[in-house]
């Protein structure tokens, strides 16, 4: 049994024609062996494997996870990985279900555990001890706790506070308000997202060139993918995560952070403006910027072609 993706196109012509063209994938084996220290989590195993064979790592194949480490996880630690593969360009990933609990929903139910045949054949195994893996995400847990991070990227940091602007012209203007600011942002943000095109008009927004989505099919289908996500995300916290970002500023923390740090900005950010990059900065102590004159607040899927090599080869 084999799961995989498809996107609308491909799932209308399934519907149509109950058929799709499929190649079977290659295998590639990871096993996760030692475990978890405290603050670092499944997440940081998968960008940390990102980041060892690269964004195209897996193109098209099939990411299998097996090992004395997977067999600790939750159902949703193993859920993390194999949603993640896509980001090494995995077409699917195969996850060791043994020593799990499901949850109370599905008790009742009969699984059976699908396991690699004996002397199965893999294109390249991937042996990773987790014991010695630190976080990889994080400016303040770099600062508070830097034996535990190696390297830092950070792509359209917002690094100052916003500057309150009355009357509020945008949502992020009313997620400043003292006291009402929170509700009524969720209020507004509720608005936008009952409408698909008023969210596809506020990432657009962000963009330095948003008429160039029209002749680029994948970062069209990305910015859809990220407007139906829009939809379906948890307003409170998205709300708080927000308005507490735009009233935290970094650099008090950033001569705190000793590890070679890479920050990522494009020159037209109207969302996160690229001064406040280049003030973060100037006080890392090994930090050192990738700026793109001709981009907005999306950097990775604007410029995806400059932007992630350097990403992974800062984080190798």
């Amino acid at each position: 049994m084999l799961a995989v993706g498809v996107g609308s196109t491909d799932l209308a012509a399934v519907m149509h024609t109950g058929k799709i063209w499929f190649k079977v994938p290659r295998s590639v084996r990871v096993e996760l062996m030692g475990s978890f220290r405290p603050g670092t989590f499944p997440k940081d195993v998968i960008l940390h494997l990102v980041g060892k064979l690269g964004i195209a790592g897996a193109t098209y194949e099939a990411v299998e996870f097996g090992g004395p480490a997977v067999r600790k996880l939750s159902l949703a630690g193993r859920m993390v990985l194999a949603n993640m593969v896509a980001e090494m360009g995995a077409k699917t990933a195969l996850v060791d279900t043994r020593g799990l609990t499901l949850p109370e929903a599905l008790s009742g139910r009969e699984f059976h555990d699908h396991l690699p045949d004996a002397g199965a054949t893999y294109r390249a195994r991937v042996d990773l001890d987790i014991s010695d893996l630190g976080a990889q995400v994080a400016v303040i847990l770099a600062a508070g706790r830097p034996g535990r991070i190696r390297r830092v990227a950070l792509i359209s940091p917002w690094v100052i506070p916003r500057p309150r602007r009355f009357p509020p012209r945008r949502v992020s203007d009313v997620l400043q308000l003292p006291l009402v600011g929170r509700p009524l942002g969720r209020l507004a943000i509720a608005r936008l997202r009952r409408d698909p095109e008023r969210r596809r008009q506020a990432f657009l927004s962000a963009l330095a060139h948003p008429e160039r989505v029209a002749g680029d099919p994948g970062m069209a289908a990305l910015l859809e993918l990220a407007s139906d996500r829009l939809a379906g995300a948890d307003l409170r916290a998205m709300t708080d995560w927000a308005a507490s970002a735009m009233a935290f500023d970094v650099r008090p923390l950033a001569p705190r952070v000793p590890q070679p740090a890479l920050v990522v900005a494009g020159a037209r950010d109207r969302v996160t403006p690229v001064e406040g990059a280049l003030r973060l900065v100037s006080v890392l102590p090994a930090g050192r910027m990738l700026r793109l004159p001709d981009v907005g607040h999306f950097p990775h899927l604007e410029a995806s072609a400059e932007v992630l090599p350097a990403v992974v080869r800062h984080l190798a």
